[in-house]
């Protein structure tokens, strides 16, 4: 391979990926979608009987719906599992909504706060929608920074 053909091919790489940096930007109703399921899935607690399994088995589905849309709007899905500048914001996500489930599912049944889960979701949900909005972010610009 010619010092030419490499310094071409990295060029291509570098095109398709501020290609893809262009692509990779979501609506506020987009990321709002992942502040639901997440928030969804703390809130559901607050549910008498069984209706939390549903309120997740419905949170799940609307994960797969969520995907394929992507799919369809914009020819991919991006996991939120990356290598990265993203990984802290994924991580941080994580702990956050569990936490944020560990503690609504002990207030509701340990201390009988059955309306705890449902601010507890809110409060996921809001923090959930930011976090994708950074994690949008952070996504793109390391698909541009390792242009160069």
């Amino acid at each position: 391979m010619k010092v030419d053909d490499a310094a071409a091919g990295l060029d291509a790489v570098a095109r398709v990926r501020s290609d893809l940096a262009d692509r990779a930007r979501w609506s506020l109703l987009r990321h709002a979608a992942f502040g639901i399921v997440m928030g969804g899935i703390v809130a559901g607690w607050a549910l008498p009987g069984r209706w939390p399994l549903v309120v997740v088995g419905l949170c799940l589905a609307a994960t797969a719906l969520i995907a394929a849309r992507d799919r369809q709007r914009d020819g991919m899905f991006i996991s939120g599992y990356q290598r990265g500048k993203t990984r802290p914001v994924t991580l941080t996500i994580i702990v956050v909504s569990l936490s944020a489930l560990f503690a609504a599912v002990f207030l509701r049944s340990r201390m009988g706060l059955v309306w705890a889960p449902a601010l507890l979701g809110l409060m996921t949900f809001a923090f959930s929608t930011g976090a994708s909005i950074i994690w949008e972010k952070r996504y793109r610009s390391q698909l541009v920074e390792q242009d160069h």
